[in-house]
């Protein structure tokens, strides 16, 4: 049933088709449901074959890391490690750095094997250059792993006299595919992606550490000269999350933010009646305030969809003539999960459904005037934009019944 009702959409968009500054629509098929789309340079993606690429200025990127192609939009971010790709200006602690043959991640042939080489008793590890690290603000690493015959990598965030005022200890068993203190995910050819958040307490440099444990667990040994693993895309963001990879090369580089709206006509959205329904994913929950939105530009008349500033929750608003008849905040089990959500709006007549459940109720009120817009931000002029991952957007011009909205948001 939910596929027919995506059918009755006036406006229907999914990860399927763009231009250069286009994110097309299934419906209508004349363009005027297609959304402008803006980022002033390029950023990464994960291909449908699971391979990292770089889409140019202005492309909008489908992407494929959980598996199923979902539009990517993202905030702009900053990786703050120079050499990220090679490693070459990183230091080693009894370990050398080779360059192998071998896949990367993104395609490229040359691979960074570290190899645990001193046979002293101690730490075995490599360590980036280091960067100016502001107190109590949160920072996040990430760097991509493959399994050579070290059974687990440590990596965390310290000063240079590697006080105990560090982050991270995030350690990842690579036999055993689990995690401490982070989270990864899963890549083509034995590639792995961890990350960990945190913040230091101190205004000096920063350093990342990369410790290799051997094959037996242990952190401080004698080398063998037969503990290795491979590492590529190192990544240190400003933010409680990791980003798409931004690549270095000497120098830091910042990837710029995703821009789309402007989609739909008054002909499209019905300010009479009509329904806002989106599948979603959060990047994170940060508790920013972000939003998808039918408006006519402005914040007077509007209906929105918000990732809200309580952890793990939806916000549903209707507002008319600058009076909000409608606006609560609904708790999902997490927010960086794809979550469908739908507002259905009719005089005296409002809705929402989360998941396939009817959340609420409304039986009084106006509706917007003047709906002529669709954007991934809060009223149609890029304030507040929403930062995720949709797999489907979509406008109705009427109002539809509880079996249909049930059908349509049921996980």
């Amino acid at each position: 049933m939910a596929d027919n009702l995506l059918d009755k959409a006036s406006i229907l968009l999914t990860p399927t088709a763009y231009n250069d500054g286009s994110m097309l629509s299934i419906k209508p098929e004349n363009g005027d449901g297609d959304f402008d789309f803006q980022r002033s340079g390029n950023a990464s993606r994960v291909n449908s074959s699971g391979n990292v690429v770089t889409e140019s200025a202005n492309i909008p990127r489908i992407d494929y890391t959980d598996g199923c192609g979902s539009w990517l939009l993202e905030p702009q971010s900053t990786n703050l490690i120079t050499q990220g790709n090679d490693l070459s200006n990183w230091s080693f602690g009894r370990t050398t750095r080779t360059i192998t043959d071998g896949i990367n991640p993104d395609g490229t042939t040359e691979k960074v094997l570290v190899l645990a080489t001193s046979a002293s008793n101690g730490t075995h590890r490599c360590y980036s250059n280091s960067t100016a690290i502001i107190p109590n603000e949160d920072y996040t690493i990430s760097v991509y792993v493959k399994k050579g015959t070290a059974s687990k990598i440590e990596m965390e965030l310290k000063t240079l006299s590697e006080s105990p005022d560090g982050f991270g200890e995030c350690v990842f068993d690579i036999n055993n595919e689990t995690i401490t203190n982070g989270k990864f995910e899963v890549f083509n050819d034995d590639w792995y992606r961890i990350q960990s958040t945190g913040s230091l307490n101190t205004s000096t440099s920063g350093i990342i550490f990369m410790y290799i444990y051997n094959e037996d667990g242990d952190r401080s040994y004698v080398a063998t000269g037969n503990e290795n693993l491979y590492l590529w895309g190192v990544q240190l963001e400003q933010q409680s999350y990791a980003t798409s990879y931004i690549p270095t090369n000497g120098s830091i580089a910042t990837r710029l933010a995703d821009i789309a709206n402007n989609s739909g006509n008054s002909s499209l959205i019905n300010s009479t009646e009509g329904v806002l329904y989106a599948e979603i994913a959060a990047l994170a929950d940060d508790l920013n305030i972000e939003g998808i939105s039918i408006s006519d530009g402005s914040i007077s008349n509007r209906v929105v969809i918000f990732k809200w500033s309580n952890s793990n929750s939806i916000r549903a608003r209707v507002s008319s003539n600058g009076i909000n008849v409608l606006n609560q905040t609904f708790s999902v089990s997490d927010i960086t999960d794809f979550n469908k959500i739908a507002i259905s709006y009719k005089l005296n007549e409002f809705k929402v459904y989360i998941n396939g459940t009817n959340v609420f109720n409304g039986t009084s009120g106006a509706v917007p005037i003047g709906l002529n817009t669709l954007s991934f931000d809060t009223d149609g002029t890029s304030f507040t934009p929403f930062y995720g991952k949709n797999k489907a957007l979509a406008v109705y011009k009427e109002a539809l019944t509880d079996a249909e909205l049930q059908s349509l948001t049921t996980i």
